[in-house]
């Protein structure tokens, strides 16, 4: 039984580290496009922080709607990432055709 049990937390792997190595893997381009002066190294700090602080939450419930509002965030931040760069796409094309 307790076999069983440890097997099943070994290969059940949870969200928040997934999310949190996405966040860090779109931290540079945020910091980029939306012009902000901040180190790279401090802004993995800030974000390292909020994690830490709601790791001691430990209703199940809460921890769930946490990742949700995180992967909501994170999905925000590409998709203006993505119109970001369409925009800066399509200002370069009009630039070029009026040469």
């Amino acid at each position: 039984m307790a076999l069983n049990l440890a097997l099943k937390n070994a290969t059940t792997t949870s969200p928040v580290p997934t999310l949190y190595r996405s966040m860090l893997r779109e931290l540079p381009k945020v910091l980029s496009i939306y012009d902000i002066d901040m180190p790279l190294l401090e802004a993995q700090q800030k974000i390292k922080t909020h994690f830490t602080i709601n790791g001691a939450v430990k209703d199940e419930r809460v921890k769930e709607i946490l990742i949700a509002k995180g992967y909501m965030e994170l999905e925000e931040v590409r998709h203006s990432l993505e119109l970001s760069l369409l925009a800066e796409n399509k200002l370069f094309a009009a630039v070029f055709l009026l040469r």
